[in-house]
C-alpha cells in the first residue's frame, strides 16, 4: 500500500533522523529495519533526500548525511547567535538612551519584532515582541528596502494604507525616503506608523545581506528635544556592535572567503 504524503514526510523524517542516531552512516537495511520503514518505501524516501542533499551515499554504498543539513545548521545558529549578539547591545542603548530599543528581522516577507530592551524613559516597550511592522509606514521597512528588498513584501504602487495622517501615502514619495535611508545609512519614521512616536532605526549588515534593524522608539517630545543625530548614533552604533559579534561567530573559512572577495 503506497505512503500518503503526510506519512511519506514523516517515514523520511524518521530515516534521517535515524540516520544521525546510527553515527551518521548506515546501510538501507539497517534503517529500514530501525524505523519499521519497508525496505522499497525506505529506499524511495532516501532517494529523494539524496537528491535534496539531505543526505548521501558513501563509496560503500551507506547513506550518510548530506552537507545540505549543515547549510540549514547554521541558518539555525545564525538565528540564536543574532539574539545572543543582540541582546547586550540593545540593553546598553536602552540603557545609554533612555529609551527602548527593538530588533526588527524579516520573515516571510513581513517584519516583525523578535526582540525588546525596555528603556527607563515615559514611553516604554512599544511594540512587544511578535508584533508585525509595517514596511512602509517604518524605519526598519524602508532600511530593508534599501538594502536587502528581496527579503520583504515590497509595497506595490497602488495607494498605501495610512495609520496616521503621516503615513507615506504614494509609492513615490517612499522611492525617495527609501532612497534617503540608503544614503544616509539609517532612517527614522515620525508618528507614521504610531502618533506620537519617533522611531529612529539602523541596518545590521553581516556581508551583503540584512539580517536585522535595530529600532529605538521614543515620544516625539523627546526626539524633538534630544535630536535625530544623538538618537541615530545610538542605534547605529549598537547595530554596528551587533554586527562585529554575528562577523566574530562566522566560521573562519567563511571570513577568509569574504576577505578574498573584498
Amino acid at each position: 500500500m503506497p505512503l500518503t504524503p503526510s506519512t511519506s514526510i514523516e517515514k523520511a523524517l524518521d530515516l534521517l533522523i535515524a540516520l544521525g542516531q546510527l553515527g551518521g552512516s548506515a546501510g538501507l537495511l539497517t534503517l529500514a529495519e530501525h524505523t519499521s520503514v519497508p525496505k522499497s518505501s525506505a529506499h524511495r524516501l532516501l532517494q529523494s533526500l539524496v537528491s535534496r542533499g539531505l543526505v548521501a551515499r558513501s563509496a560503500q554504498g551507506d547513506y550518510q548525511l548530506g552537507l545540505a543539513l549543515v547549510a540549514l545548521g547554521e541558518l539555525a545558529q545564525r538565528g540564536d547567535a543574532l539574539l545572543s549578539a543582540s541582546e547586550p547591545a540593545l540593553r546598553e542603548a536602552a540603557r545609554e538612551t533612555g529609551q527602548s530599543c527593538f530588533l526588527v528581522v524579516a520573515r516571510d516577507g513581513r517584519l516583525e519584532v523578535v526582540l525588546v530592551a525596555e528603556g527607563s524613559g515615559f514611553l516604554r516597550a512599544m511594540p512587544t515582541v511578535g508584533a508585525q511592522v509595517p514596511v512602509h509606514a517604518s524605519a526598519s521597512g524602508r532600511l530593508y528596502l534599501a538594502f536587502d528588498a528581496a527579503q520583504v513584501s515590497a509595497p506595490g504602487d497602488t495607494r498605501l494604507e495610512r495609520f496616521t495622517p503621516s503615513t507615506v501615502a504614494s509609492a513615490r514619495t517612499l522611492r525617495k525616503l527609501v532612497a534617503r535611508a540608503k544614503e544616509r545609512g539609517y532612517d527614522t519614521n515620525v508618528s507614521e506608523w504610531m502618533p506620537d512616536v519617533a522611531v529612529v532605526a539602523a541596518p545590521v549588515q553581516v556581508g551583503e545581506g540584512l539580517v536585522g534593524t535595530v529600532a529605538l522608539a521614543t515620544s516625539l517630545g523627546h526626539f524633538e528635544r534630544v535630536g535625530e543625530a544623538q538618537l541615530a548614533r545610538a542605534v547605529r552604533q549598537a547595530a554596528e556592535e551587533i554586527r562585529d559579534q554575528l562577523e566574530l561567530a562566522r566560521p573562519m573559512s567563511t571570513r577568509a572567503e569574504r576577505k578574498t572577495q573584498q
